[in-house]
């Protein structure tokens, strides 16, 4: 049934478009960077489900403020958009 695969294309095309919205909300943090990214599309709100990479002398104050941030800035693109974030600290050394 070809109804099934343009169901398919319209769904990754949505989570596609939302990944991208998340990597431009943080784009201009150099150091700060997204992974693991997954969308729920409900009805009421739509759950972008991605961990949230930033350096590892960054204090707990200053992730959680990001994190608010980065919340606010995907709800201004999209009110139904809803973050389920997970902070995960870089432990690699980035090569300058």
């Amino acid at each position: 049934d070809n109804s099934y695969g343009s169901g398919w294309r319209l769904v990754m095309k949505k989570v596609l478009q939302a990944k991208h919205e998340t990597e431009k909300a943080v784009e201009a943090w150099i150091e700060i960077s997204i992974h693991d990214f997954r969308m729920v599309n409900g009805e009421k709100q739509i759950n972008l489900i991605f961990d949230f990479v930033i350096p590892r002398e960054y204090s707990e104050k200053k992730g959680n403020e990001l994190t608010l941030t980065l919340m606010d800035r995907l709800q201004h693109h999209n009110p139904k958009y809803q973050c389920v974030i997970t902070l995960d600290r870089s432990y690699v050394e980035e090569q300058r």
